[in-house]
Protein backbone atom coordinates (compact mmCIF):
# COMPACT_ATOMS: atom_id res chain seq x y z
CA UNK A 1 0.00 0.00 0.00
CA UNK A 2 2.74 1.99 0.69
CA UNK A 3 4.66 1.34 -2.34
CA UNK A 4 1.11 2.27 -4.61
CA UNK A 5 0.90 5.90 -2.68
CA UNK A 6 4.42 5.85 -3.11
CA UNK A 7 4.71 5.67 -6.77
CA UNK A 8 1.29 7.53 -7.40
CA UNK A 9 1.35 10.21 -9.64
CA UNK A 10 -0.46 12.71 -7.64
CA UNK A 11 2.12 12.54 -4.59
CA UNK A 12 4.59 13.48 -6.84
CA UNK A 13 5.91 17.05 -6.03
CA UNK A 14 5.52 19.93 -8.27
CA UNK A 15 9.01 21.65 -9.58
CA UNK A 16 9.79 25.12 -7.78
CA UNK A 17 9.27 27.42 -10.39
CA UNK A 18 12.61 29.68 -10.72
CA UNK A 19 12.43 32.92 -9.99
CA UNK A 20 13.90 35.77 -12.53
CA UNK A 21 17.21 37.31 -12.11
CA UNK A 22 17.66 39.78 -9.50
CA UNK A 23 18.32 42.28 -12.53
CA UNK A 24 14.92 41.89 -13.59
CA UNK A 25 13.42 44.17 -10.77
CA UNK A 26 16.82 46.44 -10.80
CA UNK A 27 15.95 47.59 -14.32
CA UNK A 28 12.27 48.94 -12.94
CA UNK A 29 13.03 50.02 -9.88
CA UNK A 30 12.13 54.00 -9.45
CA UNK A 31 14.89 55.81 -8.35
CA UNK A 32 14.44 59.26 -5.76
CA UNK A 33 16.98 61.75 -4.98
CA UNK A 34 17.93 62.60 -1.08
CA UNK A 35 17.67 66.61 -1.23
CA UNK A 36 14.43 68.50 -1.07
CA UNK A 37 13.57 70.82 -3.43
CA UNK A 38 13.66 74.73 -1.55
CA UNK A 39 10.38 75.84 -0.83
CA UNK A 40 9.18 79.38 -3.94
CA UNK A 41 8.79 82.64 -2.88
CA UNK A 42 4.83 82.07 -3.21
CA UNK A 43 4.88 78.88 -0.85
CA UNK A 44 7.11 81.13 1.87
CA UNK A 45 4.82 84.14 1.76
CA UNK A 46 1.45 81.72 1.94
CA UNK A 47 2.90 79.90 5.32
CA UNK A 48 3.81 83.20 6.62
CA UNK A 49 0.25 84.27 5.90
CA UNK A 50 -1.31 81.29 7.38
CA UNK A 51 0.61 81.25 10.48
CA UNK A 52 -0.66 85.19 10.96
CA UNK A 53 -3.84 83.92 10.70
CA UNK A 54 -3.75 81.29 12.86
CA UNK A 55 -2.16 83.39 15.78
CA UNK A 56 -4.43 86.43 14.96
CA UNK A 57 -7.80 84.08 15.53
CA UNK A 58 -6.02 82.38 18.43
CA UNK A 59 -5.26 85.41 20.04
CA UNK A 60 -9.11 86.32 19.18
CA UNK A 61 -10.28 83.28 20.77
CA UNK A 62 -8.65 83.41 24.17
CA UNK A 63 -9.52 87.26 24.34
CA UNK A 64 -13.65 86.24 23.74
CA UNK A 65 -13.12 83.49 26.49
CA UNK A 66 -11.53 85.96 29.13
CA UNK A 67 -14.31 88.87 28.13
CA UNK A 68 -17.07 85.85 28.38
CA UNK A 69 -15.60 84.78 31.41
CA UNK A 70 -15.70 88.50 32.97
CA UNK A 71 -18.58 89.68 32.13
CA UNK A 72 -20.55 86.34 33.59
CA UNK A 73 -18.05 87.24 36.49
CA UNK A 74 -19.05 90.81 37.12
CA UNK A 75 -22.80 89.63 36.05
CA UNK A 76 -22.57 87.57 39.13
CA UNK A 77 -21.43 90.40 41.35
CA UNK A 78 -23.66 92.96 40.29
CA UNK A 79 -26.47 90.59 40.29
CA UNK A 80 -25.40 89.60 44.12
CA UNK A 81 -24.68 93.49 45.09
CA UNK A 82 -28.20 94.23 43.78
CA UNK A 83 -29.85 91.50 46.03
CA UNK A 84 -27.59 92.38 48.55
CA UNK A 85 -28.67 96.03 48.22
CA UNK A 86 -32.47 94.73 47.96
CA UNK A 87 -32.55 92.55 51.01
CA UNK A 88 -30.61 95.62 53.14
CA UNK A 89 -33.32 98.29 51.87
CA UNK A 90 -35.79 95.65 53.46
CA UNK A 91 -34.07 94.75 56.78
CA UNK A 92 -33.38 98.26 57.32
CA UNK A 93 -37.44 98.82 56.62
CA UNK A 94 -38.08 95.58 59.27
CA UNK A 95 -36.00 96.34 61.63
CA UNK A 96 -35.57 99.85 61.94
CA UNK A 97 -38.81 101.88 60.57
CA UNK A 98 -41.64 99.11 61.68
CA UNK A 99 -40.11 99.02 65.13
CA UNK A 100 -42.56 99.46 68.02
CA UNK A 101 -42.52 102.64 69.47
CA UNK A 102 -40.59 103.21 72.39
CA UNK A 103 -41.21 106.38 73.71
CA UNK A 104 -43.86 106.21 76.25
CA UNK A 105 -45.39 110.06 76.17
CA UNK A 106 -45.91 108.81 72.38
CA UNK A 107 -47.72 105.46 73.60
CA UNK A 108 -49.82 107.38 76.59
CA UNK A 109 -51.86 109.72 73.90
CA UNK A 110 -51.96 106.56 71.46
CA UNK A 111 -49.79 107.88 68.60
CA UNK A 112 -48.28 104.73 67.84
CA UNK A 113 -51.86 103.08 67.24
CA UNK A 114 -53.43 106.09 65.70
CA UNK A 115 -51.23 106.91 63.13
CA UNK A 116 -49.84 105.16 60.26
CA UNK A 117 -49.90 101.66 61.32
CA UNK A 118 -47.94 99.59 59.07
CA UNK A 119 -46.88 97.04 61.16
CA UNK A 120 -49.82 94.40 61.26
CA UNK A 121 -49.93 94.24 64.90
CA UNK A 122 -47.86 97.86 66.65
CA UNK A 123 -47.02 96.33 69.94
CA UNK A 124 -44.69 93.90 68.56
CA UNK A 125 -43.30 95.67 65.49
CA UNK A 126 -42.11 94.21 62.14
CA UNK A 127 -44.22 92.29 59.52
CA UNK A 128 -46.47 88.91 60.10
CA UNK A 129 -43.79 86.15 59.71
CA UNK A 130 -46.78 84.22 58.76
CA UNK A 131 -47.03 86.19 55.49
CA UNK A 132 -44.06 84.35 54.02
CA UNK A 133 -40.95 86.03 52.11
CA UNK A 134 -43.24 87.44 48.98
CA UNK A 135 -46.01 88.84 51.26
CA UNK A 136 -43.68 90.73 53.77
CA UNK A 137 -41.70 91.82 50.82
CA UNK A 138 -44.69 93.11 49.02
CA UNK A 139 -45.74 94.93 52.88
CA UNK A 140 -42.32 96.48 53.14
CA UNK A 141 -42.12 97.44 49.22
CA UNK A 142 -45.44 98.92 50.22
CA UNK A 143 -44.50 101.57 53.46
CA UNK A 144 -41.31 102.70 50.74
CA UNK A 145 -43.62 104.01 47.58
CA UNK A 146 -45.66 105.26 50.68
CA UNK A 147 -42.19 107.27 52.33
CA UNK A 148 -39.89 107.19 49.82
CA UNK A 149 -41.93 107.31 46.37
CA UNK A 150 -41.11 103.77 44.93
CA UNK A 151 -43.16 101.79 42.56
CA UNK A 152 -44.19 99.27 40.10
CA UNK A 153 -43.33 100.75 36.76
CA UNK A 154 -46.38 98.55 35.31
CA UNK A 155 -49.42 100.80 37.52
CA UNK A 156 -48.25 103.79 35.32
CA UNK A 157 -50.97 102.87 33.10
CA UNK A 158 -53.53 103.06 35.51
CA UNK A 159 -52.70 106.27 37.18
CA UNK A 160 -54.20 108.94 34.74
CA UNK A 161 -56.94 109.88 37.16
CA UNK A 162 -54.82 110.50 40.39
CA UNK A 163 -53.20 113.50 41.02
CA UNK A 164 -49.01 112.91 40.91
CA UNK A 165 -49.17 114.10 44.53
CA UNK A 166 -50.91 110.77 45.47
CA UNK A 167 -48.73 108.46 42.69
CA UNK A 168 -46.60 107.60 45.75
CA UNK A 169 -50.22 106.53 47.50
CA UNK A 170 -51.09 104.38 44.17
CA UNK A 171 -47.57 102.58 44.62
CA UNK A 172 -48.13 101.64 48.19
CA UNK A 173 -51.67 100.41 47.39
CA UNK A 174 -50.66 97.94 44.54
CA UNK A 175 -48.02 96.53 46.82
CA UNK A 176 -50.58 96.17 49.48
CA UNK A 177 -53.00 94.15 47.52
CA UNK A 178 -50.25 92.05 46.18
CA UNK A 179 -49.94 91.43 50.15
CA UNK A 180 -53.04 91.15 50.39
CA UNK A 181 -53.65 88.32 48.19
CA UNK A 182 -51.08 86.31 49.73
CA UNK A 183 -52.29 86.86 53.36
CA UNK A 184 -55.52 85.93 52.01
CA UNK A 185 -54.04 82.74 50.97
CA UNK A 186 -51.69 82.17 54.04
CA UNK A 187 -54.98 82.73 56.32
CA UNK A 188 -56.59 79.12 55.06
CA UNK A 189 -53.81 77.54 57.14
CA UNK A 190 -54.05 79.70 60.06
CA UNK A 191 -50.66 80.87 59.77
CA UNK A 192 -51.26 84.72 60.05
CA UNK A 193 -51.49 86.65 63.41
CA UNK A 194 -55.30 87.48 63.95
CA UNK A 195 -55.29 91.05 63.00
CA UNK A 196 -53.32 90.95 59.74
CA UNK A 197 -55.71 90.99 57.19
CA UNK A 198 -58.12 93.73 59.04
CA UNK A 199 -54.98 95.78 59.22
CA UNK A 200 -54.10 95.36 55.87
CA UNK A 201 -57.44 96.41 54.59
CA UNK A 202 -57.69 99.36 56.92
CA UNK A 203 -54.15 100.89 55.78
CA UNK A 204 -55.14 99.90 52.25
CA UNK A 205 -57.92 101.63 52.80
CA UNK A 206 -56.61 104.58 53.89
CA UNK A 207 -54.69 105.24 51.10
CA UNK A 208 -57.09 104.90 48.51
CA UNK A 209 -59.07 107.30 50.84
CA UNK A 210 -56.63 110.04 49.98
CA UNK A 211 -56.53 110.13 46.33
CA UNK A 212 -60.07 111.82 46.86
CA UNK A 213 -62.69 110.46 44.26
CA UNK A 214 -60.42 108.25 42.52
CA UNK A 215 -61.20 105.18 44.34
CA UNK A 216 -64.44 105.08 46.41
CA UNK A 217 -66.12 102.14 45.85
CA UNK A 218 -63.16 99.97 46.33
CA UNK A 219 -62.10 102.01 49.07
CA UNK A 220 -65.47 101.27 51.16
CA UNK A 221 -65.40 97.61 50.06
CA UNK A 222 -61.72 97.30 52.33
CA UNK A 223 -63.16 99.20 55.09
CA UNK A 224 -66.34 97.01 55.37
CA UNK A 225 -63.54 94.01 55.22
CA UNK A 226 -61.94 95.90 58.03
CA UNK A 227 -64.70 96.48 60.01
CA UNK A 228 -65.74 92.74 59.86
CA UNK A 229 -61.77 91.98 60.52
CA UNK A 230 -61.83 93.74 63.83
CA UNK A 231 -65.52 92.71 65.35
CA UNK A 232 -66.71 95.86 65.02
CA UNK A 233 -64.97 96.32 68.39
CA UNK A 234 -62.44 98.55 69.84
CA UNK A 235 -61.25 102.21 68.81
CA UNK A 236 -59.54 101.16 65.37
CA UNK A 237 -63.62 99.58 64.42
CA UNK A 238 -64.56 102.92 66.01
CA UNK A 239 -62.03 104.83 63.49
CA UNK A 240 -63.24 102.66 60.55
CA UNK A 241 -67.17 103.68 61.34
CA UNK A 242 -65.91 107.14 60.89
CA UNK A 243 -64.30 106.70 58.12
CA UNK A 244 -67.11 104.09 56.25
CA UNK A 245 -69.72 107.25 56.92
CA UNK A 246 -67.68 109.79 55.50
CA UNK A 247 -67.30 107.28 51.96
CA UNK A 248 -70.78 106.57 52.21
CA UNK A 249 -71.48 110.26 52.73
CA UNK A 250 -69.32 110.76 49.31
CA UNK A 251 -71.47 108.13 47.46
CA UNK A 252 -74.42 109.61 48.44
CA UNK A 253 -76.03 107.24 50.91
CA UNK A 254 -76.86 109.84 53.54
CA UNK A 255 -78.50 107.30 56.15
CA UNK A 256 -75.85 104.28 55.89
CA UNK A 257 -73.38 107.34 56.72
CA UNK A 258 -75.27 108.75 60.05
CA UNK A 259 -75.41 105.06 60.67
CA UNK A 260 -71.57 104.61 60.88
CA UNK A 261 -71.06 108.13 62.62
CA UNK A 262 -73.33 107.07 64.97
CA UNK A 263 -71.90 104.05 66.08
CA UNK A 264 -68.37 105.88 65.51
CA UNK A 265 -69.30 108.27 68.84
CA UNK A 266 -70.91 105.46 70.37
CA UNK A 267 -67.77 103.04 69.98
CA UNK A 268 -65.48 105.81 71.63
CA UNK A 269 -67.29 106.44 74.78
CA UNK A 270 -67.62 102.86 75.14
CA UNK A 271 -71.04 102.54 74.88
CA UNK A 272 -73.79 101.25 72.33
CA UNK A 273 -76.82 102.38 74.34
CA UNK A 274 -79.29 104.71 72.51
CA UNK A 275 -78.93 107.66 75.08
CA UNK A 276 -74.84 107.88 74.58
CA UNK A 277 -75.98 109.77 71.73
CA UNK A 278 -78.47 113.14 71.42
CA UNK A 279 -81.33 112.94 68.81
CA UNK A 280 -78.38 115.23 66.15
CA UNK A 281 -75.71 112.31 67.34
CA UNK A 282 -73.95 114.56 69.47
CA UNK A 283 -71.95 112.52 72.19
CA UNK A 284 -73.26 112.87 75.79
CA UNK A 285 -70.20 112.09 77.64
CA UNK A 286 -66.07 112.77 77.51
CA UNK A 287 -63.80 110.24 76.56
CA UNK A 288 -61.11 109.75 78.60
CA UNK A 289 -58.82 107.94 76.04
CA UNK A 290 -57.04 110.74 73.60
CA UNK A 291 -57.33 108.34 70.79
CA UNK A 292 -61.14 108.21 71.64
CA UNK A 293 -61.25 112.08 71.92
CA UNK A 294 -59.63 112.52 68.13
CA UNK A 295 -62.23 110.04 66.88
CA UNK A 296 -65.19 111.94 68.12
CA UNK A 297 -63.80 115.47 67.37
CA UNK A 298 -62.85 114.20 63.70
CA UNK A 299 -66.79 112.82 63.68
CA UNK A 300 -68.31 116.05 64.89
CA UNK A 301 -66.94 117.74 61.47
CA UNK A 302 -68.13 115.33 59.23
CA UNK A 303 -71.61 115.25 60.69
CA UNK A 304 -70.90 119.33 60.90
CA UNK A 305 -70.76 119.14 57.30
CA UNK A 306 -73.51 116.31 56.49
CA UNK A 307 -75.60 118.78 58.00
CA UNK A 308 -74.82 121.61 56.07
CA UNK A 309 -74.82 119.95 52.82
CA UNK A 310 -78.16 119.06 53.09
CA UNK A 311 -79.96 121.86 53.54
CA UNK A 312 -80.42 121.49 57.22
CA UNK A 313 -79.23 125.10 58.28
CA UNK A 314 -80.88 125.20 61.38
CA UNK A 315 -79.32 121.68 62.54
CA UNK A 316 -76.15 122.47 61.30
CA UNK A 317 -76.11 125.65 63.69
CA UNK A 318 -77.25 123.85 66.75
CA UNK A 319 -74.37 120.96 66.29
CA UNK A 320 -71.68 123.31 65.51
CA UNK A 321 -72.42 125.37 68.77
CA UNK A 322 -72.72 122.20 70.75
CA UNK A 323 -69.72 120.93 69.11
CA UNK A 324 -67.64 123.75 69.49
CA UNK A 325 -68.44 123.91 73.83
CA UNK A 326 -67.60 119.96 73.61
CA UNK A 327 -64.26 120.28 72.27
CA UNK A 328 -63.89 123.01 74.70
CA UNK A 329 -64.47 121.36 77.52
CA UNK A 330 -61.59 118.45 76.35
CA UNK A 331 -58.35 119.32 78.69
CA UNK A 332 -55.21 121.28 77.22
CA UNK A 333 -52.38 122.31 78.44
CA UNK A 334 -52.09 126.18 79.63
CA UNK A 335 -48.93 126.35 77.25
CA UNK A 336 -48.50 124.38 73.89
CA UNK A 337 -44.63 125.47 73.89
CA UNK A 338 -44.14 123.50 77.52
CA UNK A 339 -46.46 120.67 76.57
CA UNK A 340 -44.56 117.56 75.38
CA UNK A 341 -44.19 117.07 71.64
CA UNK A 342 -47.16 114.26 71.93
CA UNK A 343 -49.80 116.32 74.08
CA UNK A 344 -48.90 119.32 72.09
CA UNK A 345 -49.78 117.15 68.67
CA UNK A 346 -53.42 116.44 70.28
CA UNK A 347 -53.93 119.80 71.70
CA UNK A 348 -52.77 121.08 68.23
CA UNK A 349 -55.00 118.43 66.46
CA UNK A 350 -58.15 119.17 68.22
CA UNK A 351 -57.41 123.03 67.85
CA UNK A 352 -57.58 122.36 64.04
CA UNK A 353 -60.82 120.28 64.32
CA UNK A 354 -62.16 123.42 66.26
CA UNK A 355 -61.37 125.57 63.56
CA UNK A 356 -63.19 123.48 61.14
CA UNK A 357 -66.33 123.77 62.77
CA UNK A 358 -66.27 127.43 62.74
CA UNK A 359 -65.49 127.81 59.54
CA UNK A 360 -68.70 125.66 58.91
CA UNK A 361 -70.45 127.76 61.84
CA UNK A 362 -69.93 131.15 60.18
CA UNK A 363 -71.01 129.82 56.21
CA UNK A 364 -74.52 128.32 58.08
CA UNK A 365 -74.91 131.83 59.80
CA UNK A 366 -74.48 133.46 56.75
CA UNK A 367 -76.46 130.86 54.07
CA UNK A 368 -78.92 131.92 57.30
CA UNK A 369 -78.63 135.79 56.59
CA UNK A 370 -77.80 136.17 60.12
CA UNK A 371 -75.66 138.80 61.41
CA UNK A 372 -72.15 138.92 59.11
CA UNK A 373 -70.49 140.24 62.28
CA UNK A 374 -71.16 136.48 64.09
CA UNK A 375 -69.64 134.98 60.64
CA UNK A 376 -66.55 137.62 60.73
CA UNK A 377 -66.39 136.82 64.26
CA UNK A 378 -66.24 132.66 63.89
CA UNK A 379 -63.84 133.00 60.80
CA UNK A 380 -61.38 135.07 62.55
CA UNK A 381 -61.37 133.03 65.53
CA UNK A 382 -60.70 130.39 62.80
CA UNK A 383 -58.09 131.66 60.61
CA UNK A 384 -56.15 132.48 64.10
CA UNK A 385 -56.58 129.18 65.47
CA UNK A 386 -55.02 127.77 62.36
CA UNK A 387 -52.22 129.65 61.93
CA UNK A 388 -51.39 129.64 65.52
CA UNK A 389 -51.43 125.16 64.71
CA UNK A 390 -49.28 125.77 61.57
CA UNK A 391 -46.81 127.96 62.85
CA UNK A 392 -46.64 125.35 66.28
CA UNK A 393 -46.18 122.25 63.75
CA UNK A 394 -43.22 124.44 61.81
CA UNK A 395 -41.60 125.34 65.13
CA UNK A 396 -42.22 129.30 64.55
CA UNK A 397 -43.12 131.82 67.30
CA UNK A 398 -46.44 131.63 68.25
CA UNK A 399 -47.19 135.06 69.42
CA UNK A 400 -46.70 138.42 67.07
CA UNK A 401 -43.00 139.80 67.42
CA UNK A 402 -41.77 143.23 68.30
CA UNK A 403 -42.65 145.53 65.24
CA UNK A 404 -44.52 143.30 62.98
CA UNK A 405 -48.47 143.15 62.29
CA UNK A 406 -48.80 139.45 61.34
CA UNK A 407 -47.40 136.42 62.83
CA UNK A 408 -44.72 134.85 60.15
CA UNK A 409 -46.19 132.48 57.91
CA UNK A 410 -43.75 129.32 57.55
CA UNK A 411 -42.63 129.36 53.76
CA UNK A 412 -41.26 125.94 53.44
CA UNK A 413 -43.61 122.58 52.40
CA UNK A 414 -43.91 119.90 55.09
CA UNK A 415 -41.98 122.27 57.45
CA UNK A 416 -42.48 120.60 60.20
CA UNK A 417 -40.40 120.70 63.74
CA UNK A 418 -38.23 117.82 64.21
CA UNK A 419 -39.71 117.78 68.16
CA UNK A 420 -42.57 115.81 65.74
CA UNK A 421 -40.74 114.87 62.49
CA UNK A 422 -38.02 112.99 64.24
CA UNK A 423 -40.89 110.31 65.45
CA UNK A 424 -42.46 107.33 62.80
CA UNK A 425 -45.79 107.54 64.96
CA UNK A 426 -45.99 111.12 64.80
CA UNK A 427 -44.03 112.21 61.90
CA UNK A 428 -47.13 111.52 59.57
CA UNK A 429 -50.00 113.02 61.56
CA UNK A 430 -47.95 116.15 62.16
CA UNK A 431 -47.15 116.22 58.13
CA UNK A 432 -51.13 116.05 57.30
CA UNK A 433 -52.35 118.24 60.24
CA UNK A 434 -50.17 120.90 59.18
CA UNK A 435 -51.13 120.97 55.43
CA UNK A 436 -54.70 121.39 57.00
CA UNK A 437 -53.98 123.82 59.05
CA UNK A 438 -52.32 125.98 56.13
CA UNK A 439 -55.62 125.25 53.77
CA UNK A 440 -58.12 126.42 56.80
CA UNK A 441 -55.79 129.35 57.21
CA UNK A 442 -56.22 130.37 53.71
CA UNK A 443 -59.85 129.41 53.23
CA UNK A 444 -60.79 131.25 56.63
CA UNK A 445 -59.02 134.48 55.13
CA UNK A 446 -60.74 134.10 51.74
CA UNK A 447 -64.19 134.31 52.72
CA UNK A 448 -63.27 136.79 55.39
CA UNK A 449 -62.52 139.11 52.62
CA UNK A 450 -65.77 138.54 51.11
CA UNK A 451 -67.62 139.47 54.09
CA UNK A 452 -66.07 142.31 54.18
CA UNK A 453 -66.90 142.89 50.44
CA UNK A 454 -70.40 142.93 51.57
CA UNK A 455 -70.11 144.99 54.55
CA UNK A 456 -68.10 147.40 53.20
CA UNK A 457 -68.13 147.45 49.44
CA UNK A 458 -65.31 146.47 46.84
CA UNK A 459 -62.75 148.53 48.28
CA UNK A 460 -62.56 147.68 51.70
CA UNK A 461 -59.14 148.11 52.59
CA UNK A 462 -59.77 145.08 55.08
CA UNK A 463 -61.04 143.13 52.47
CA UNK A 464 -57.84 143.43 50.76
CA UNK A 465 -55.61 142.62 53.36
CA UNK A 466 -57.78 139.56 54.44
CA UNK A 467 -56.35 138.53 50.68
CA UNK A 468 -53.46 139.23 50.68
CA UNK A 469 -53.36 136.78 54.12
CA UNK A 470 -54.79 134.10 52.12
CA UNK A 471 -52.53 134.43 49.12
CA UNK A 472 -49.72 134.27 52.17
CA UNK A 473 -51.13 130.86 53.21
CA UNK A 474 -52.05 129.22 49.70
CA UNK A 475 -49.19 130.15 47.36
CA UNK A 476 -45.40 129.83 46.79
CA UNK A 477 -43.36 131.77 44.97
CA UNK A 478 -41.30 130.38 42.09
CA UNK A 479 -38.68 132.98 41.04
CA UNK A 480 -41.12 135.45 39.80
CA UNK A 481 -44.50 133.59 39.74
CA UNK A 482 -46.47 132.52 42.17
CA UNK A 483 -48.55 129.79 42.61
CA UNK A 484 -50.36 126.98 44.96
CA UNK A 485 -48.15 125.39 47.25
CA UNK A 486 -49.24 121.91 48.08
CA UNK A 487 -52.07 122.57 50.78
CA UNK A 488 -54.53 123.79 48.24
CA UNK A 489 -56.13 122.73 44.95
CA UNK A 490 -55.27 124.65 41.90
CA UNK A 491 -59.19 125.12 41.93
CA UNK A 492 -59.14 126.74 45.19
CA UNK A 493 -55.88 128.93 44.33
CA UNK A 494 -57.36 130.34 41.37
CA UNK A 495 -60.18 131.77 43.24
CA UNK A 496 -58.35 132.96 46.02
CA UNK A 497 -55.69 134.92 43.35
CA UNK A 498 -58.79 135.94 41.30
CA UNK A 499 -60.27 137.53 44.40
CA UNK A 500 -57.04 139.22 45.65
CA UNK A 501 -56.04 140.74 42.13
CA UNK A 502 -59.90 141.83 42.21
CA UNK A 503 -59.82 143.46 45.48
CA UNK A 504 -55.98 145.04 44.58
CA UNK A 505 -57.25 146.51 40.93
CA UNK A 506 -60.58 148.33 42.96
CA UNK A 507 -58.13 149.76 45.44
CA UNK A 508 -55.50 151.02 43.15
CA UNK A 509 -58.07 152.72 41.13
CA UNK A 510 -60.07 154.07 44.20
Amino acid sequence: MFRRLLSSPRCIRRPVPKLAPTSTFSNHRRTYSLETKPPSKEEINAAAIQSVISDHASTAFTAAARFIAYFLMGGAVLALTAYGGFELTHQYVERVKLQPEADEEVKKYQWDVSGEVWQTDPVVGGTDPGLGYAGRHALRAAWMAHNWGVGPPEINNVAENVSPADIPDLYAAEYLRRALLVAEDKALNSQLRPLTIPALYNQSALLLERMGNAFPGLTKDHLELAWRGYSGQGLRAAHIALKLGDISFRLHQNEEAQKWWKISVQLSQGSMAEDSVSALLEPTTLPSLPWAQRIVASTLVSLSAFYAQTGRLKDAEIFEEHSLAYLRSIPTPDSITQASPPQALHALFLLQRSSLLSIHLAEVLNAQKKSILSSIQYLTLAAESSERVARALAGLPLHVNAGTTQPEVPKGEDQISSIFSSSPSMQPVASRLYRDAKRTSAEAWNLLGVLYEQKEGAASKAALQCYERAVEWAGKREGEEIGANEAVTEKDWKFIWSNYQKAKLTAEKS
